[in-house]
């Protein structure tokens, strides 16, 4: 159980890793979801951020490596041991939201200080295809039948062998 546990935690924790360290390259302009010009990719401001917040979170992937090793001594104790993998993944997560709104914000900052507000007034696109075909489905509801018969199969089972029924 916890060489699954070490598996299961290390995806975990390299999908977060991997995830912050593709938050900070610019996509469509937008680094840390705060939206910046071209120019501001060059910006030594924006790259001590950059830099600030991958130090971040390269300090919180090791302390949540060095976190997961109480998980794995817990031993045979599975509700501890599922207790704890949950309370791992939720400060996991509170840790990597906090560090992303942080340096978001020192972002947005610096955004306002630099000058690079949009100066316009916003576009707005609207697909018209998409407004049409409101009113039909895209996919048909009897779609939905298959997986609700597949799911429904281990319930079946477990309510027609009685044998696994005994608690005592």
């Amino acid at each position: 159980m916890s060489l699954t546990l070490l598996i299961i935690m290390l995806i975990v924790l390299g999908s977060a890793v991997a995830s912050s360290w593709m938050a900070v390259l610019p996509n469509r302009g937008s680094m840390l979801g705060i939206r910046l010009p071209a120019e501001a990719g060059k910006d030594p401001d924006t790259a001590e951020i950059v830099r600030g917040y991958r130090k971040r979170m390269i300090f919180w992937g090791v302390v949540f490596l060095v976190l997961m090793i109480p998980v794995l001594l817990t031993g045979r104790i599975f509700t501890l041991q599922f207790f704890l993998l949950f309370a791992w993944s939720i400060l996991l997560m509170i840790a990597y939201y906090r560090e992303y709104s942080r340096f978001g914000g020192k972002l947005r900052e610096l955004r306002r200080a630099k000058g690079w507000e949009s100066q316009g007034k916003p576009i707005v696109a609207i697909d018209t295809q998409v407004s049409k075909s409101r009113s039909r489905m895209a996919v048909s509801p009897w779609w939905m039948l298959p997986g609700l018969l597949l799911s429904l199969i281990p319930l079946v089972l477990c309510v027609t062998r009685r044998e696994d029924w005994n608690i005592y």
